[in-house]
């Protein structure tokens, strides 16, 4: 787990904003109520502006350090912040890699792309089993993608070149938390019917 000494850095004031939202249950009910609102608000605002900041230079990741990474052409993770209430993780993405459609158990989930470039896709249950399209597109530099446990909380995100992401957990994962993740069985405009299965320890993204 990284130590976030520098009080200063965009880093350390992602993980203070993000334990101030998740102490407080009105704020973490306002940036679900935000999110739902297509991510408009105050809260989100302030974290789209901290992912503004150039992080990856707060980490000291050179080029020749990010390569370690993207070499194994599987996906790795640091983590920067794990407590009960929080977890942060910094995810590498060699190109060509991906996170399948999966969910999560957080209330509220926040990526941030730190370097490269994703193709992203998310759902939103509908009636009668079926899933709508929720959003889908390209995130680069500096993107901000939230979701919730009602909104865009199932996704996919392909590394269209080696690509790192921040991502936030609000809260953290329980010790028997799992994911599900799905896998599209029928197609009808912009809905999906999904088949599901358990990947068990939070394994997924």
């Amino acid at each position: 787990m990284i130590d976030c000494h520098n009080q200063d850095s965009a880093l350390n004031k992602i993980v203070k904003v993000s334990l101030s939202v998740v102490s407080e249950p009105t704020l973490l009910e306002e940036i679900i109520q935000e999110i739902e609102d297509k991510s408009s608000g105050p809260i989100c605002s302030m974290f789209k502006a901290l992912f503004k900041k150039n992080i990856l230079t707060e980490f000291g990741m050179l080029n020749d350090f990010l390569a370690c990474f993207f070499a194994t052409k599987r996906i790795s993770e640091i983590t920067i912040y794990d407590a009960s209430n929080l977890g942060v993780k910094c995810f590498f993405m060699p190109k060509n890699t991906m996170f399948p459609l999966h969910d999560h158990p957080n209330k509220v989930i926040c990526t941030g792309v730190l370097y490269g470039k994703l193709k992203y896709l998310s759902l939103n249950k509908e009636e009668g089993g079926w899933y709508e399209m929720g959003k889908k597109g390209m995130a680069k530099v500096s993107d901000v993608l939230f979701s919730t446990q009602e909104i865009r909380n199932i996704h996919s995100l392909l590394a269209i070149e080696d690509s790192i992401i921040l991502d936030i957990f609000m809260p953290n994962y329980a010790d028997d938390d799992d994911s599900n993740s799905f896998k599209i069985i029928k197609k009808r405009k912009r809905s999906f019917k999904l088949e599901k299965y358990t990947v068990p320890k939070h394994k997924a993204n």
